[in-house]
């Protein structure tokens, strides 16, 4: 039997059902798992085990969502919200009608929709769930989609990179296989693509790389780009842009989608839309060579992607003995072909629906969580991975008097095992009278300044006396394999003087912390913010039904005063007056 690692404490195991959640760009689904511990996937009360992942709001003001949002979606185009996924964490709002949402907010309908679905299959209520991520999910993305949970009346046991959960249901039915797998994960929103080993029943990730530009998304947008120059080519005019008439866009969007999945599998499909803008239609043949010119260059990148992990992993293709194409994108010929020439292997195709295989090792993941699987004599276990580099702010002198402010030293690298423990030194630039501010960031790009990375937090290292100047200071990350990310600062003399903070990272991942007064009202931008910072708490304090969206935006604001970056503060503040305007 495997053991937990050292380290890591015993879990508590709950005791009622844990479902897996793949909360999807494009769509989600939700699966449990049956007494055998066989993953199965759940419908929906419209029917639908693949459900859209699409809220409308209606003009009676009720919220329908799935396949009963998308069937509306011409004729309530500017009350729908779709592929809203991607701005997750990114204080983006969405409009609907006259009412704005926050992307989670969208996200807690869905759940709420999927947890409606399951506890009518179960017969009882449910409320733990496992819910898969992308692998590049950064910290503000992970934790608001924790939020979304939380507004669902769920608790998140565990979130899982989706190419993992996936691994997990290719691999509960080759737990005695010894090999190494590329999982290809092509979804909605996201490219992800990772690298594990399987041997005795545990999944070793290697890497996780991905593009969290690149999805299905893109590629109906280059579908509907070839539609419009079919459009013009046709008729001799141009479509008006979508913000002119965005019944238009819609059935264009809906077309180019059955375009996409048509060309999947014939050489040509026609497309027939009658008066779709006035009198004038749109006939015409696509094929499925045209399509591919159109995606070339995302070809490119995702084979960047792939050659990437391969780099990281320390791997050739010679050494990879399962390639698993994973989401809707993932059938596309084109990429299909690619990824076999490439290899000189066939894809697997053992039965493996690419839609439902993360939902299905979601519900894997959550056995996993309730040792369901210790129990059955099927031993798993997950061997995870650091997705992001961490580290702290620090100046780096890189001449006899030249120094680089706000440079990134890194402590946990990308791909390091969890637990990861390291300790650093640091020569500290203080005159003893005030705190040594320790800056927390995750790493979004392979830069060496904090500006181009999200900070998680910051610590204030209070100072010794004023005779003790410039004194060195050790800091300590432990990341451990529930997600937490533990800091410690201390004086290396003084080592009894420290600051600690303690930070749920969704293992792996981020989740941000609520942002001191006193670290933000301190920042030389803060008076460009004060004044509708403090409208936003009189707000808070007399509107608490808009309290968690206001205060959400207000974080953001504060954030980029922290990182002093006064494009993206006044960028801030303009979308948080707007919100203001919205919702008082």
């Amino acid at each position: 039997m495997n053991t937990p690692p050292s380290g890591v404490a015993p879990k508590n195991i709950p005791s009622g059902p844990i479902i897996g959640i793949d909360l999807g760009t494009s769509t989600s689904a939700i699966a449990f798992l049956t007494p055998d511990g066989e993953p199965e996937l759940i419908q929906d009360l419209n029917g639908d085990t693949i459900v859209p992942s699409m809220v409308q709001l209606l003009p009676d003001g009720q919220l329908v969502v799935g396949s009963v949002a998308k069937s509306g979606a011409v004729t309530y185009h500017d009350r729908t919200a779709m592929e809203v996924k991607r701005l997750m964490g990114t204080g983006e709002t969405v409009k609907l009608g006259k009412k704005v949402f926050f992307p989670e907010e969208i996200g807690t309908e869905i759940l709420k929709h999927l947890k409606q679905a399951a506890e009518a299959k179960l017969n009882r209520e449910v409320k733990d769930v496992v819910i898969s991520v992308p692998a590049r999910f950064e910290n503000s993305a992970r934790e608001a989609t924790r939020k979304a949970a939380e507004a669902a009346g769920l608790e998140v046991i565990r979130l899982i990179n989706e190419p993992t959960a996936a691994a997990l249901a290719y691999g509960l039915g080759h737990i005695a296989d010894q090999s190494k797998v590329l999982v290809f994960d092509f979804g909605g929103g996201t490219l992800d693509v990772t690298v594990l080993e399987m041997f005795e029943g545990i999944l070793d990730i290697r890497t996780s790389v991905g593009d969290d530009k690149l999805g299905g998304k893109d590629i109906d947008e280059a579908v509907m780009a070839l539609l419009r120059d079919k459009f013009k080519e046709t008729t001799g005019k141009k479509m008006p842009p979508p913000s002119r008439d965005r019944k238009a866009a819609q059935r264009i969007k809906e077309e180019g989608e059955i375009v996409k999945k048509t060309l999947s599998f014939s050489e040509s499909v026609q497309v027939n839309l009658p008066n779709l803008v006035g009198d004038q239609s749109l006939v015409c043949t696509i094929t499925r060579d045209e399509l591919d010119a159109q995606l070339e260059d995302m070809l490119m990148r995702a084979m960047a992607v792939v050659n990437e992990a391969l780099a990281r992993a320390r791997l050739k293709w010679d050494d990879i003995d399962v390639i698993l194409p994973i989401g809707g994108s993932s059938r596309i010929p084109m990429f299909r072909r690619a990824l076999q020439f490439a290899s000189g292997k066939e894809l697997y195709s053992g039965g493996l629906n690419p839609d439902e295989a993360v939902a299905l090792g979601a519900a894997i993941a959550a056995g996993i969580e309730q040792d369901l699987y210790q129990k059955q004599q099927k031993d798993i276990m997950i061997l995870d991975v650091s997705p992001h580099r961490l580290g702290v702010a620090t100046i780096k002198q890189v001449g006899s008097e030249q120094f680089v402010e706000d440079y990134f030293s890194e402590l946990i690298p990308k791909d390091a095992k969890l637990p990861a423990i390291t300790k650093r030194d640091y020569m500290t630039l203080s005159d003893g009278t005030g705190p040594i501010a320790i800056r927390i960031y995750e790493a979004v790009t392979e830069g060496n300044l904090c500006r181009e990375h999200r900070m998680i937090s910051e610590l204030a290292l209070r100072a010794l006396n004023k005779e003790s100047k410039d004194e060195p200071v050790q800091v300590e990350f432990r990341y451990t394999l529930d997600g937490t990310l533990e800091v410690a600062a201390r004086y290396i003399s003084a080592p009894m003087v420290q600051v600690d903070g303690k930070f749920v990272l969704d293992a792996p991942g981020a989740g941000g912390a609520e942002i001191p007064q006193e670290v933000w009202r301190n920042a030389p931008l803060a008076g460009l913010v004060l004044p509708l910072i403090e409208q936003v708490e009189r707000q808070v304090k007399e509107r608490p039904d808009i309290a968690s969206t206001l205060n959400d935006m207000a974080g953001f604001v504060k954030l980029a005063v922290i990182q002093n970056d006064e494009d993206e503060v006044r960028k801030r503040l303009d979308k948080l007056t707007d919100l203001l305007f919205e919702l008082t």
